[in-house]
């Protein structure tokens, strides 16, 4: 009612937005991927290793995988 729009345009439009933004040239001008090897502070740390080894990712507004 807002916007005066129905849902199905809005769900049209954020779809389109949404594939823009993962498709190339802008997905791989604009993001980096995290490295994917384990950080040394937590390789080298025998309490983190067990339950961290296999995290990836980066929170300092770099990226954050959602699968």
């Amino acid at each position: 009612e807002r916007f005066q729009r129905s849902a199905d345009t809005i769900s049209r439009c954020i779809h389109r937005i949404s594939n823009m933004l993962v498709q190339n040239p802008f997905y791989s001008a604009h993001i980096q991927n995290p490295a994917k090897k384990t950080a040394r502070e937590i390789g080298s740390n025998p309490k983190l290793y067990p339950y961290f080894r296999h995290a990836v990712g980066a929170i300092n507004g770099s990226h954050i995988a959602a699968h």
